[in-house]
């Protein structure tokens, strides 16, 4: 059986700080997860189909990657990326390009004083498939930051982007993990007046 390895790149987008508990170090954020990646088993000649190049299909129809949230506090991260809206766009070549819209909510380190800054890491990366057969890569070194609509609460100071390949005792092969490393402080009292 020939295992096809599967260059999965992404780029997300932080649409907004929602809300962010301190007493429970729980971050709440709205993202938009911009993912691509090429399925040879989508290709097609748009000559033999009516010149149709392109198609919207729903996830539940093709493959999409097992990819969690490893901090995920609600234990229902899996199931956001289970529905059917909004649809993913299919090209003739085989890439397949997918933005869903998710509100996440992830475990922080709480610094002691809320004026001090706060830092919160989004880790995504696959349960099942190893480097080897599914390399996930960032498109960018820092979380995107177009359209983001800023918090009244929450000053963002930096989004940044880390790739990091572990192999545990289990298996032999490496995993990646990607994080995305948020970090922010409360607003001053004035500003928000």
């Amino acid at each position: 059986m020939k295992v096809f390895i599967r260059r999965f790149s992404w780029k997300p987008l932080c649409s907004k700080i929602i809300d962010f508990d301190m007493d429970k170090g729980i971050l709440t954020t709205l993202i938009w997860l911009d993912m691509s990646w090429e399925d040879d088993y989508l290709k097609w000649d748009p000559e033999k189909f009516g010149g149709v190049d392109r198609m919207q299909l729903p996830p539940s129809k093709v493959w999409t990657p097992d990819i969690f949230l490893f901090n995920d506090v609600t234990g229902r991260f899996g199931d956001e990326l289970k529905r059917d809206n909004p649809f993913l766009v299919v090209e003739s070549n085989g890439h397949v390009r997918w933005i869903p819209p998710l509100v996440l909510k992830t475990m922080c380190d709480v610094a002691s004083n809320e004026k001090e800054t706060h830092t919160c890491e989004l880790k995504f990366g696959s349960w099942v498939y190893n480097a080897n057969q599914l390399d996930l890569i960032s498109k960018i070194s820092s979380m995107d930051l177009e359209g983001y609509t800023a918090s009244q609460v929450w000053d963002l100071e930096s989004a940044s982007v880390e790739r990091h390949e572990t192999t545990y005792d289990c298996c032999p092969e490496a995993f990646v993990d990607i994080s995305y490393i948020i970090r922010f402080h409360a607003k001053s009292l004035w500003s928000m007046i």
